[in-house]
């Protein structure tokens, strides 16, 4: 899955300068793949988040309960 949305992003810079932030679990995708695509599409994935927080991705809380 991560690998054709990579080819499809192609050279895009879609988040460039943006943070990223994941939480919770993610239900498509291993964290880190994401974190690739966003860093290869110009953002960088943080793993605290902070005030320079852009963007917040909100997985399962806990997929157990």
């Amino acid at each position: 899955m991560v690998k054709g949305l990579l080819e499809e992003c192609g050279s895009s810079r879609a988040l460039e300068g943006e943070r990223v932030t994941f939480t919770g679990t993610l239900q498509r995708g291993q964290r880190a793949d994401i974190q690739k695509l966003v860093e290869s599409i110009g953002g960088s994935s943080e793993k605290n988040l902070t005030k320079k927080t852009k963007i917040l991705v909100v997985g399962i809380p806990n997929p157990k309960f």
